[in-house]
């Protein structure tokens, strides 16, 4: 999955959302102020996220023979 990260360049406060797919998406979230400390330093970025599974859980369908 992919997913922009908006993080303030101040403070460092940060947070996920959905890819910005267009540069006009991206610059109005960047225009805002922070949040938490008010100050106007947010900047996107984007970032590639894997599906990780529980140890317990393994893909047996290799073992299934039908």
């Amino acid at each position: 999955m992919i997913r922009s990260v908006v993080e303030c360049q101040t403070c460092g406060f940060s947070w996920t959302r959905p890819l910005m797919r267009s540069i006009y998406e991206r610059q109005a979230m960047e225009s805002r102020p922070c949040p938490m400390c008010g100050a106007q330093t947010l900047a996107c970025r984007k970032v590639t996220t894997v599906k990780k599974r529980p140890p317990d859980e393994r893909d047996d369908s290799a073992e299934r023979v039908g």
